[in-house]
């Protein structure tokens, strides 16, 4: 189960605003192993239920009585596993990280009324975040340009949001110019660069702006 996590994480159409998704999925995975033992453990029991196993070392027998792991071990070691993922990605929840989402073209209300202010906080957290990396003219921009880039993304919005990105990235409109180096900077942070990072070379930019500690 770790193993198709890890792969879930290799996506191509993952981007970063789908982490969370993805981490709400492995927990409730792991939470529901502590019910349901997981195809491999129970396959492993099913050969084994007779207490022995051909070890195909000279045809000497290892006996697997008893080996069967305690519940109380099996439940300690998933509800590790959850607090790990939760440590792991933490940083998630914090500001620019957890700003990326109005980047997300499904995320986009369809009443002007609700789109006349969506995302405008979390643009000025992102500009305010990356301005030392930001020129005076993308600072003075994003936020004027945010209007044209919501519209964009709202009529955008039965595309794959691979799609959405990549076509805007690639068409570069000169009114939305600026705004999109917030969305350069998405795509450059892990995991998103998987989904897009062909084609662009700006992936050492901001790529490892939130370093994770070497015990995590």
């Amino acid at each position: 189960m770790l193993a198709n996590v890890s792969l879930a994480f290799q996506s191509n159409d993952l981007f970063i605003y789908d982490v969370d998704v993805k981490l709400c999925e492995a927990r409730i995975k792991l939470e529901g192993l502590k019910h349901n033992r997981g195809d491999v453990y129970t396959a492993y029991m099913a050969t084994c239920k007779d207490g022995k196993f051909d070890s195909k070392n000279n045809g000497h027998i290892t006996s697997l009585k008893g080996t069967g792991i305690p519940e109380t071990v099996k439940n300690s070691f998933l509800e590790n596993c959850v607090k790990f993922l939760e440590k792991r990605f933490s940083f998630l929840k914090d500001t620019p990280f957890s700003d990326f989402h109005v980047l997300d073209p499904r995320n986009v209300p369809r009443s002007d009324a609700q789109l006349a202010t969506y995302g405008d906080v979390q643009v000025m957290n992102m500009v305010t975040h990356f301005e030392s990396v930001l020129s005076e003219e993308e600072v003075t921009n994003i936020p004027r340009q945010w209007p044209a880039l919501k519209a964009r993304l709202k009529y955008r919005q039965r595309q794959p949001p691979k799609e959405v990105i990549s076509d805007l990235l690639t068409e570069n409109h000169p009114d939305v110019k600026d705004v999109l180096v917030l969305v350069y900077m998405m795509v450059t942070l892990s995991p998103s660069s998987a989904a897009v990072e062909c084609g662009f070379s700006l992936m050492n930019l901001i790529k490892n702006i939130q370093k994770i500690p070497d015990d995590q």
